[in-house]
């Protein structure tokens, strides 16, 4: 049953790289306690998530408490796995329950085999990262400088799903998760 006025009208979802999390003063943890602040309120919702996190478990809350009139809306701002993993996943759950992301954000995202044996191919920056057709815009950033290096989105389908162009920096990717361009970014998309 969903809740009336419990109901959550906006979701920002601030998702984490790999090895990071809520106790490590990272570019994610200052970006979210940004955009907490900014927009945390009554049926507003700001969540920093790990990358690996349950995402079927929070694409069903995500539905439990969405208004009754109108879907939520949802955006997304992810680093590395976060990004590359943990977005794409949060993504297909929330496509199984009929909701869209309007936003993702996305720094220097990087690929990750759900197979043990394979996950060598996040220090290759050939293979592809598909988007899901339930997200609606991806802006992203990324980097050449080390390894791993983000790799190349495309939409699941393109007649759903606008990627912009990727931003290029000049920082090696332990950084990409501080880069003001990215910060400032989320920043202007919350906002939306």
């Amino acid at each position: 049953m969903r809740a009336t006025e419990s109901s959550i009208h906006h979701w920002h979802i601030v998702i984490s790289g790999f090895l990071q999390h809520e106790g490590k003063p990272t570019g994610m943890v200052r970006l979210w306690r940004r955009l907490q602040a900014a927009h945390a309120a009554p049926g507003v919702c700001v969540e920093l998530r790990a990358w690996n996190d349950a995402w079927g478990h929070l694409a069903e809350l995500i539905w439990r408490v969405q208004p009754d009139e109108t879907p939520p809306t949802v955006k997304v701002y992810a680093y590395s796995w976060g990004a590359g993993w943990g977005a794409m996943q949060l993504a297909r759950e929330l496509a199984r329950r009929g909701i869209v992301i309007e936003w993702m954000v996305l720094s220097d995202p990087v690929y990750r085999s759900p197979l043990g044996m394979f996950r060598w191919l996040a220090l290759f920056s050939w293979r592809r990262i598909r988007v899901p057709a339930n997200v609606r815009a991806v802006h992203w950033f990324r980097q050449r400088s080390s390894l791993p290096a983000g790799h190349e989105l495309w939409p699941e389908r393109k007649e759903r799903t606008t990627i912009s162009p990727a931003v290029w920096a000049e920082v090696s990717h332990q950084y990409m998760d501080d880069l003001r361009l990215f910060h400032r970014e989320c920043e202007r998309v919350a906002e939306l």
